[in-house]
């Protein structure tokens, strides 16, 4: 420093005589920021902060303001993350990890978010009024897709068993289409029960709904039953086809 001598690093100990038998110690590392020497690491009474010196947990990180407060780079190899792990013995014992966003200031909007490969995230946002879960696919195109997707080992490996899928259509900026999918397992891998069309139409057995509600079936069952043998009351089934114009009920016998 211009010449002078300076401390650079500093490790200080201290021990707190609370009573015979009942010492605190603490050991602080501290290191130089822009000039100033400031407490890096410190290991309080069988805690460890960092960039605190008051540590409420076994690690307390306290990073600066508007940025990330950890960050773990892999070393590129497959099969490497972060993995936290909770376990607990005996009855009447939860275990959980809790990842906690809190912003009280107004117009904030605080969220938690998981980034994948290249852009793709999910993220849980909102405040007490409104909650929202966002999942975006970085496909590089106008077809984007994600799932919500249940899995089950059943009883052989881990496999899916029922999923929602959500295609982009074609169309971008304001003029974004999408479809929807849900798909349930029957003897095999999840398929198309119902669809969602993007212009409204939903098809129950069919991916392509021509008319409001398309029920397609491929064999000689009936597509649709009005059971009403267990009322105690006038069983009813009303189909209503008032409109302006010239309208009707039609009913095609094969």
């Amino acid at each position: 420093d211009a010449g002078n001598s300076t401390e650079g690093v500093l490790i200080r100990g201290i021990m707190t005589d609370v009573s015979n038998g009942s010492e605190d110690t603490t050991l602080e590392f501290f290191t130089q920021k822009a000039g100033s020497q400031t407490s890096t690491l410190a290991l309080v009474s069988g805690t460890c902060g960092i960039g605190t010196t008051s540590p409420d947990t076994m690690l307390h990180i306290n990073g600066a303001a508007n940025s990330e407060q950890v960050i773990i780079t892999g070393n590129g190899n497959s099969g490497r993350g972060l993995s936290i792990q909770t376990a607990v013995s005996g009855s009447q014992q939860d275990a959980g990890v809790i990842l906690d966003a809190q912003d009280t200031e107004s117009g904030a909007n605080p969220y938690i978010q998981s980034k994948l490969a290249g852009a793709n995230y999910s993220k849980l946002s909102g405040t007490g009024v409104e909650v929202f879960h966002d999942i975006f696919s970085d496909s590089g195109t106008d077809r984007g897709a994600g799932y919500f997707r249940f899995r089950t080992d059943g009883s052989s490996a881990d496999q899916a068993v029922a999923q929602i899928y959500m295609e982009q259509a074609s169309g971008d900026g304001n003029a974004q289409k999408c479809h929807m999918y849900f798909q349930v397992s029957d003897n095999g891998n999840p398929a198309t029960a119902m669809t969602i069309a993007n212009n409204g139409l939903v098809g129950i057995g069919t991916t392509s709904p021509t008319t409001r509600l398309h029920v397609a079936n491929g064999t000689n069952a009936p597509v649709f039953v009005a059971d009403h043998q267990n009322n105690s009351g006038f069983g009813n089934t009303i189909i209503n086809s008032a409109c302006s114009q010239n309208g009707g009920t039609y009913f095609f016998y094969k």
